[in-house]
């Protein structure tokens, strides 16, 4: 089992290159299918927010050509913005083509102060007691991304009304802040 790069190319034509993953035959080959969002505790929108804890639905596949008898699974990032609760679920017995989801199946925290539109980035290993199957996966963090447009100088009122801060006067600042992020 591996990866292997496939390069397709021809005359006056760029060439196209695709990772191809490559499995043992005869054998059980479990890999990550797809995740749902659960941030019940947080705002509950479905998506992965600044601060927010996240259970994390996940669902594995078996793509080889026998049983994954009794699959463990565990998660990883190499991410400084969050930090994993519950690293680790057991899957069961996962048959040939069958896909098994797994509810609420781990845990992370997200950092207050992650970036707008950070990819965190996961690692999922899953085992059967004889075989090692990884798979990676990421998703994307939505905060806020002030922006700030304009700085009015307001000194009309107690002093000379000409937008400079002058000594002596009393002014306000209105500044104009927008949410750029997600």
């Amino acid at each position: 089992p591996g990866e292997a790069f496939l390069i397709v190319s021809g005359y006056n034509c760029l060439p196209d290159t695709n990772q191809v993953m490559f499995i043992a035959a005869g054998e059980p080959y479990v890999i990550y299918a797809e995740s749902t969002i659960d941030d019940v505790n947080g705002n509950d929108n479905g998506q992965i927010d600044f601060g927010e804890s996240i259970m994390l639905d996940l669902s594995m596949e078996n793509v080889g050509e026998q049983l994954a008898d009794d699959v463990n699974a565990i998660i990883t990032s190499t991410s400084e913005w969050v930090t994993i609760n519950d690293d680790s679920e057991p899957y069961g017995n996962i048959d040939v083509d069958e896909t098994v989801m797994k509810y609420q199946a781990f845990a992370f925290d997200v950092a207050a102060n992650i970036p707008d539109q950070t990819e965190i980035p996961f690692q999922l290993s899953a085992n059967d007691g004889n075989s090692e199957w990884n798979s990676e996966f990421s998703l994307i963090a939505n905060a806020p991304l002030l922006v700030s447009s304009e700085i009015i100088i307001d000194d009309s009122e107690s002093g000379d009304g000409n937008g400079i801060i002058d000594v002596g006067e009393t002014f306000t600042i209105n500044i104009e802040v927008s949410n750029q992020g997600h």
